[in-house]
């Protein structure tokens, strides 16, 4: 596999979960549109920046981290099948 289907590979690969943690992200604060998450491919890992209002960011967080961390989980879960790292990043 060249290195341009590799990282196409890995564009479409981001893009999906970019998709699938939006859904997540929605579904658990009840943000509806007033949510920005982008995605930032670094030379060893990924970035997801999740950015929703501070009104949000409490049910994002959770009772002592316990959501962020089971969707930091679950993303690294996801990134790791394809052999990649990635990390959640909550923009203040």
């Amino acid at each position: 596999m060249s290195l341009d289907q590799k990282n196409d590979e890995l564009i479409a690969h981001c893009e999906l979960i970019c998709q699938i943690m939006s859904i997540v992200v929605r579904e658990l604060t009840g943000c509806g549109d007033d949510l920005d998450l982008t995605y930032v491919n670094g030379e060893h890992s990924t970035i997801f920046r999740i950015n929703v209002s501070p009104a949000y960011k409490g049910r994002l967080v959770g009772t002592q981290g316990r959501t962020i961390s089971a969707l930091r989980n679950l993303l690294a879960a996801m990134a790791g099948r394809k052999g990649y790292r990635a990390v959640i990043d909550l923009v203040e």
